[in-house]
């Protein structure tokens, strides 16, 4: 996938974008930072909103047994790595 400005969209960039977006983050390099009950908005519903959005911008399901493990930036990274062999990028 390409971005606006002709450069390639990353598994990365995806995530990011999800976690801006739910999380209302100033900028989506600050996503890395983020863990549940330690963000503002990473409550429960903010879980599930960032499962939902997750699996909408990759087009996969999470299983509910990784939903529980998804605690923070690096796991979520992890699991859609390992689980669904989607390639990060460059940082």
């Amino acid at each position: 996938m390409t971005g606006r400005n002709g450069a390639d969209i990353t598994g990365r960039d995806r995530i990011d974008a999800v976690f801006a977006a739910v999380l209302a983050l100033p900028d989506p390099i600050e996503a890395w930072t983020t863990a549940y009950g330690r963000t503002a908005g990473w409550d429960s519903v903010g879980h599930l909103q960032l499962i939902l959005g997750l699996e909408e911008a990759f087009g996969i399901s999470i299983d509910p047994d990784d939903v529980f493990e998804m605690r923070d930036y690096a796991a979520v990274q992890q699991i859609l790595e390992r689980r669904h062999a989607i390639e990060m990028g460059q940082p």
